[in-house]
């Protein structure tokens, strides 16, 4: 009998994102942040990812001069409103983390909070904290070996019955629904 899983696709990709980047060898840490900073909210337009970065890490890529203003509370919002015009105002180079155009929301000063443990990576310019991850590269996934399935499948689709070729032809993505036939007597 083959038990099921409700997998979440949002964990999924997280964690697989995660993964990835720790086995090519990204400066890279599920952590927790557990200290006071002033952090801004930042998102792909699209929401295929969203997190947050330490608002005295973005000044100097900015601009140098506006590091020693970084105090002035007018400054916080201006540095918001530039990165949400600017077209690419971040040298973000993993593939995952793609964006058109960034969405940036109020800056909040204190400790985060986060319900499960952010991504820290580093980008080469800063740290980004990732709280959601949609999108992940799948090209490191093991292949299904179909010859070390040790028992015989029996393949349904809809109400047509199917054969062992199918099985042959199941990829990465591919969703199956399996059934026991003991289940209904």
């Amino acid at each position: 009998m083959f038990g099921l899983r409700k997998v979440n696709r949002n964990t999924h990709t997280f964690e697989t994102t995660f993964q990835n980047w720790k086995e090519n060898g990204e400066d890279v840490a599920l952590l927790m942040p557990e200290f006071s900073a002033k952090w801004l909210p930042i998102a792909e337009e699209s929401g295929s990812w969203s997190g947050w970065v330490l608002l005295g890490e973005i000044f100097p890529l900015i601009s140098s001069e506006l590091a020693g203003m970084a105090l002035m509370p007018e400054m916080e919002r201006l540095i918001g409103e530039c990165l949400s015009l600017s077209s690419s105002p971040l040298n973000l180079k993993h593939p995952e983390l793609k964006y058109n155009r960034l969405r940036v929301g109020k800056v909040f000063d204190g400790v985060l909070s986060p319900a499960q443990p952010l991504i820290r990576i580093w980008t080469g310019e800063l740290n980004l904290w990732l709280d959601k991850v949609t999108v992940c590269q799948y090209g490191n996934a093991p292949a299904l070996d179909k010859k070390s399935l040790y028992c015989s499948i029996h393949f349904v689709i809809g109400f047509s019955k199917t054969c062992y070729r199918s099985l042959v032809d199941i990829e990465v993505g591919d969703v199956l629904l399996i059934s026991n036939n003991l289940a209904y007597a």
